[in-house]
């Protein structure tokens, strides 16, 4: 679940980082769907076809910007803090090869 005030940064990165997958070597399905119960709420469905692919796309958006702010987005929601200071924009993440 996104929280409130980081929801149009991650709508605004998100198109890059669906595209950025779906060009990776292996990736056969990236798929992300927006829940509609919860406006906040992103469903992921992705198949690669292989582990190999798999890992290497967890580690370039582990490497990338939006990877290091989904990772504070997470640990926020952790530690039940409901104001994060994302820095998530379409600016931020353009050109530099990341995702989530």
């Amino acid at each position: 679940m996104v929280p409130d005030g980081d929801f149009d940064g991650v709508v605004d990165a998100l198109s890059t980082h669906i595209d950025l997958s779906r060009q990776e070597k292996g990736c056969l399905k990236f798929e992300v769907t927006q829940s509609a119960e919860h406006n906040n709420t992103f469903i992921v469905y992705e198949i690669f076809a292989d582990k190999a692919a798999f890992q290497r796309h967890q580690e370039r958006v582990r490497d990338s910007a939006w990877g290091a702010d989904i990772s504070e987005l997470r640990a926020a929601l952790r530690d039940g803090r409901k104001n994060h200071e994302s820095s998530l924009s379409g600016d931020r993440i353009r050109g530099c090869g990341c995702g989530v």
